[in-house]
């Protein structure tokens, strides 16, 4: 009785002693599998805000550039008041793309929140208070709306954005023009033009240039880069050529005649 009873207390050791040591083995598991997951997720945000848009110093404008767009707002038809809000702030912090109540964008990223690709004109609606969604424009600045389907001149209008990437050539080449997704049009090089337009079917977009593209030649805080530029037949200096993609995905190179300026005639009912 004793001999058996010594060999069943030995193997219940045995049992309780094994049990402990799977389950202690077990206990590991979890502690490192989470340590790894953890180290993934942190490798995973380090390399999202490395590779960010915006957040490569390489891709312009950068926090260097200081570049400038001659905007214009279009309203059927007349001209709007250029936007006097110089607030440049979004949530309390400057962000670099505003305007000085002078028609012009001015795009001098202060952080990487307006640099790069995320350069847009999104950007300069949230810090001049202009309102712009796919359907509906709001000046609240001169109290104006204009919607969608609104009269505009006995026929329907609709919101456009025009964008040309040559003030110099505006006039005599034609615009991008957007029809959505304004907010993320975005500004690709210094002196650009934009127009935010609200017509009908028959206007013609080429004239609506903004009235402030001569401002561009007054700016005392222009970039220190300047573009290469030709000589025109007559001595006359102009840009030189750039390559434009016009409405309707047609790729052509804008011409270098002498830079357009002229604002189109007010159209009157």
């Amino acid at each position: 009785m004793g001999k058996a009873s010594s060999t069943k207390k030995a193997a219940r050791v045995a049992r309780q002693t094994s049990g402990k040591k799977v389950r202690s083995s077990q206990g590991l598991v979890f502690p490192l599998a989470l340590g790894v997951v953890l180290l993934i997720g942190l490798g995973l945000v380090v390399y999202a805000r490395s590779s960010r848009p915006g957040t490569n110093s390489t891709v312009p404008p950068t926090l260097n550039d200081h570049w400038h767009t001659a905007y214009g707002i279009w309203g059927c038809d007349s001209w709007l008041p250029a936007i006097q809000n110089q607030t440049d702030d979004i949530d309390g912090r400057p962000i670099g793309i505003h305007t000085h109540g002078d028609g012009v964008i001015h795009v001098h990223p202060f952080t990487s929140e307006a640099a790069g690709e995320n350069a847009k004109l999104g950007v300069f609606l949230k810090t001049s208070g202009l309102k712009l969604s796919n359907d509906k424009l709001e000046q609240p600045e001169v109290n104006k709306t204009y919607k969608n389907g609104d009269d505009c001149k006995g026929k329907p209008g609709s919101l456009k954005v025009l964008v040309w990437d040559n003030a110099n050539t505006a006039g005599s080449t034609d615009p991008k023009v957007y029809v959505t997704d304004f907010s993320n049009i975005r500004f690709t090089n210094d002196r650009m033009a934009l127009t935010i337009a609200f017509v009908n079917s028959d206007e013609d977009l080429k004239k609506l240039i903004p009235q402030s593209i001569p401002t561009l030649d007054q700016l005392s805080d222009v970039s220190t880069e300047t573009e290469p530029t030709t000589t025109a037949p007559g001595g006359t200096t102009v840009p030189g050529e750039t390559t434009t993609t016009v409405a309707g995905g047609t790729t052509t190179a804008a011409s270098t005649s002498a830079p357009s300026t002229s604002a189109p005639a007010t159209t009157t009912t």
